[in-house]
């Protein structure tokens, strides 16, 4: 798993090792290595608002590190077995984890309390995507599914079931109001409905709501309508593990053969794949998958985690043109839109 911070000028990874590292974004090398989780480390996320990193693990917790200190200052108990993503929230004091148990979970940052499960889900929960707009939570999982929550209620505002086998990964558009998902089956687009979600601001949301957390004394959503389904995407004809997208329209994603794919995201079309990614000496065929991949925060390097233990960074070509990189492209006569 890998995280970037706001600032840019380092990144994170967590591994099978049971450790994070922290690395220099600019010359790569490893400033840090954080101990404390007893199992695989599934996800990480650093919160732009506070000094802090969030690690979730195998081993059920979910850890609260100080970077100011370079210490674990909370933890928060309560999921049933691994956790295996986590998010926070960009407004309030809260974070988000899924994981093993099916059930994705709402914490205070501050007071280390579970405000609400959100239960529905039938496998494991790998991804996630948390914003300020509603719906504030969207959940994918290993069910085939992917679920929009309310988390003024904490109760399922819509469900997506386009996918045949599971949801691998979610990426969310920096500044559009959409997302891509991606799994076993192939890649897909959507769009959320601009007259779905609209924001209220009333004096109930303001007051919140009696013994609830007053971290979410806040204003929420409401359920009006439908996310729309815009499509496939090109199949890269491989399981996809993680997507990240940038400013550009760049989706990126990581197969679980080793391959890398680029997406014009706007088109759809899958205009570059990389299959020769160089790999260390005796790597086995299942060591070479792409478990986790993230543009920085300036969206023009791309950072892999792999199952051979290596951790790669891809940067645009300066000196491609279109004569020396061609991309040729038409629409397809059968492509379906929703």
């Amino acid at each position: 798993c890998i995280s970037t911070r706001i600032q840019n000028e380092i990144f994170y990874t967590g591994a099978t090792d049971r450790t994070i590292k922290i690395w220099n974004t600019d010359s790569f090398k490893l400033q840090l290595t954080l101990t404390g989780h007893t199992f695989p480390v599934r996800g990480i996320v650093s919160s732009d608002r506070h000094p802090y990193l969030f690690s979730c693990s195998e081993d059920k917790e979910i850890f609260c590190w100080d970077l100011t200190q370079n210490k674990i200052v909370r933890k928060y108990h309560g999921h049933l077995s691994g956790v295996y993503c986590i998010a926070v929230h960009p407004t309030l004091d809260a974070i988000i984890s899924g994981g093993r148990d099916s059930a994705a979970r709402v914490w205070d940052m501050r007071t280390k309390a579970e405000v609400f499960i959100l239960s529905g889900h039938r496998n494991t929960i790998g991804s996630m995507i948390v914003q300020e707009a509603d719906p504030q939570i969207v959940t994918g999982s290993e069910d085939s599914t992917i679920k929009m929550w309310d988390l003024r209620t904490g109760k399922t505002m819509d469900e997506l079931t386009y996918h045949k086998k599971g949801v691998k990964s979610l990426a969310s558009h920096p500044f559009e109001f959409t997302f891509a998902s991606g799994g076993a089956d192939n890649v897909k687009k959507y769009a959320f409905s601009q007259n779905k979600y609209q924001n209220e601001d009333s004096n109930e949301n303001r007051a919140g709501k009696g013994g609830q957390s007053s971290v979410f004394q806040n204003k929420f959503g409401q359920s009006l309508g439908g996310t729309q389904y815009l499509g496939n995407i090109d199949n890269c004809g491989e399981t996809v593990n993680s997507l990240s997208l940038n400013e550009d329209g760049v989706l990126a994603g990581g197969c679980k053969d080793g391959s890398l794919c680029f997406w014009d995201y706007r088109t759809g079309y899958l205009f570059e794949k990389i299959n020769d990614i160089t790999q260390q000496v005796g790597t086995q065929d299942f060591e070479k998958t792409i478990n986790a991949c993230s543009f920085d925060r300036s969206g023009t390097r791309l950072i892999t985690a792999n199952s051979d233990k290596s951790i790669k960074i891809f940067i645009e070509d300066e000196k491609s043109t279109p004569e020396t990189n061609p991309i040729e492209w038409a629409p397809k006569n059968d492509i379906r839109r929703w």
